[in-house]
């Protein structure tokens, strides 16, 4: 064979080895879409407004939120909520403006107290609900061991211990969740998990999120994924 041929035959040789490469990678090397996930941290802060005292949550076709954890990469759904219009706290006390549109919310000693009254333990969300929905303050509580029913809203130890009775008086940890519906006031549920964070998504995976320009107005943008959030020191971080 002349040496052009053999030249010719390994230049082939080598073009066909790259085309193999490229066009059939090793199966280790496939990647899902969660390989592909951009995490990104969103925060605000004006005279008047910061997200990490509160986060207000908004669905426009009047559908509720799936609620669950967050790896980090995943969202792990526990339940759905029924409430189209959110607000997400650090577990401290706040003052939030209902009959405001935009819904804002200050922390200080207000209408939404941290402190609440246990009235039972459950395995399954459903079971503490329906316990929950016989009281006018009822909400549930996702701990580390499972569900719990709760009721009230008290600004202070003190205060819910009036109430309690022989009842336990559950006190907030700074760690924790709590999330409000915005048009009533009303607690929905306080998330104590201490090694999974708490993630929201709605049900079609897009989430309308209110954002506040320093000259106070408010701007609707939409969201795909979900979002967490962790609480240190009564402030929220967020990530989409």
């Amino acid at each position: 064979m002349k040496s052009a041929e053999k030249r010719l035959i390994s230049v082939l040789a080598a073009l066909v080895l790259c085309v193999s490469i490229f066009a059939f990678p090793a199966q280790a090397s496939k990647k899902s879409p969660e390989d592909y996930m951009v995490r990104v941290g969103m925060y605000f802060k004006s005279n008047s407004c910061d997200t990490r005292w509160f986060s207000s949550f908004v669905r426009s076709d009047g559908k509720g939120f799936e609620i669950g954890s967050s790896d980090g990469r995943h969202f792990s759904k526990l339940f759905e909520i029924g409430v189209p219009r959110l607000v997400i706290l650090p577990q401290t006390n706040a003052d939030l403006n209902i009959s405001s549109e935009t819904k804002k919310c200050r922390r200080k000693d207000g209408n939404i107290g941290s402190y609440s009254i246990k009235i039972g333990s459950y395995k399954k969300f459903r079971d503490a609900k329906k316990t929950a929905d016989t009281f006018s303050d009822g909400f549930v509580a996702v701990t580390d061991s499972g569900f719990e029913a709760r009721r009230g809203s008290y600004l202070s130890e003190s205060d819910a211990k009036k109430e309690a009775g022989s009842e336990t008086v559950c006190i907030p940890d700074s760690r924790n969740i709590t999330a409000v519906n915005a048009d009533t006031g009303k607690i929905v549920l306080m998330y104590e998990c201490k090694n999974k964070p708490f993630a929201i998504q709605s049900t079609n995976y897009t989430v309308k999120l209110p954002m506040y320009h320093r000259t106070g107005s408010v701007y609707n943008y939409t969201y795909p994924g979900f979002f967490e959030y962790k609480s240190e020191n009564n402030l929220l971080s967020m990530v989409n």
